[in-house]
């Protein structure tokens, strides 16, 4: 099964378990078939299922517009941005090679996105006292 595989497509050290390359529908269809990415693909979508119920849980038990509230929502926003991307990608990897490569350019920015916002996002709750210190480490880090 190896040798039906493009060579932009192939893992170092998988050697079964590829998908046939097709169309998006196909790729979209795999989700429920066992081969090389299915555990990628599950374990980066129930995160994201985690991290949607808890931003349902959020909005609705903490329903107020608090520093800290909005700092925890725009960190779950990011989390759940790049578990999406990340699911996304690793479902198309059976696709062509330009959306191949479209999805992992995608995927690592909202990776480097979500990075950002928790690095900002703890600079800030523990320098809360400190705005100016905040603000300076802030600035140096982004």
């Amino acid at each position: 099964m190896i040798n039906n595989v493009p060579v932009w497509a192939k893992k170092q050290c998988i050697y079964s378990g590829y998908r046939k390359h097709t169309g998006l529908a196909e790729c979209f269809r795999s989700i429920l078939m066992l081969h090389n990415e299915t555990i990628n693909i599950w374990t980066h979508f129930l995160g994201f299922l985690i991290f949607l119920n808890m931003s349902y849980d959020n909005y609705h038990k903490y329903h107020n517009s608090s520093k800290v509230e909005i700092y925890k929502g725009v960190y779950i926003l990011s989390a759940m941005t790049a578990l999406a991307s990340s699911t996304v990608y690793h479902l198309t990897t059976a696709s062509t090679e330009k959306i191949h490569n479209f999805m992992l350019k995608l995927d690592l920015l909202a990776i480097i996105l979500h990075i950002s916002v928790c690095l900002v996002t703890c600079i800030h709750l523990w320098l809360w006292c400190y705005p100016t210190i905040s603000s300076i480490y802030i600035g140096i880090s982004l």
